[in-house]
């Protein structure tokens, strides 16, 4: 029986590296974000509130994507 293993690729070492540091930049967009809505005592304005749902969603894919090239897909 045979062992597949898996080789890393010089285009998947890079995109791995590139999402890497994407899901880095948007995890700090997120934090100002969320500090920012913190300070809004009278309720987060709608723009900040759906951005803030749109980065989460594209942090989430990003993350996906890691897990995916680590599993080797």
């Amino acid at each position: 029986m045979a062992l597949a293993m898996t080789e890393t690729t010089l285009g998947s070492e890079l995109e791995r590296v590139r999402l890497e540091h994407r899901a880095e930049r948007i995890e700090r967009v997120l934090d100002q974000m969320r500090t920012l809505a913190g300070r809004h005592a009278d309720g987060v304005p709608a723009p900040l509130r759906n951005g803030i749902s749109d980065f989460s969603r594209e942090l989430s894919g990003v993350r996906r994507r890691l897990r995916e090239l680590q599993r080797g897909r």
